[in-house]
């Protein structure tokens, strides 16, 4: 599946990810709406057609066009929902926006790293690097108890 060609803010996302400008959706694992889901003490985002993933399961989360990645240990999952409306379901849930482009899962998190730029990059448990943005480093370093 190919989704239509970003533009502004997407565009900016796509290449900060080193994603072209079409967006290339042939690595997922599976596709379609979701939604965050309680099942006793275990929370779960259902992927429409896909699996219940567990959101601890869960490294990051990116957006793509229209779509939002969901990237947990190998597999991505793309997800008909924007970023600002699953940080919205995700709020409380060890999660954080990191950017205009990511959340993460806080528990995965392995550190904060800053660049010969000048510029925070926030490190996973699987080695992911990913631009800490600077309107959420203070935000992200609260979380923490940085």
């Amino acid at each position: 599946m190919v989704a239509s060609r970003p533009t502004g803010l997407r565009l900016a996302c796509a290449r900060k990810y080193g994603q072209s400008n079409q967006m290339d959706f042939s690595d997922l694992s599976g596709s379609g709406t979701a939604i965050v889901q309680r099942k006793g003490r275990a929370v779960y985002l259902a992927v429409q057609d896909g699996p219940l993933l567990m959101l601890s399961e869960i490294d990051w989360i990116e957006a793509v066009g229209l779509y939002a990645k969901v990237h947990t240990g190998g597999e991505i999952y793309a997800i008909e929902r924007s970023l600002a409306e699953l940080e919205l379901d995700l709020y409380g849930l060890g999660f954080s926006r990191i950017s205009a482009c990511a959340v993460v899962n806080l528990d995965r998190l392995f550190g904060l790293h800053l660049d010969a730029e000048g510029d925070y990059r926030v490190e996973l448990q699987d080695g992911t690097r990913l631009l800490l943005g600077r309107s959420y480093r203070k935000r992200v370093q609260d979380r923490l108890s940085l």
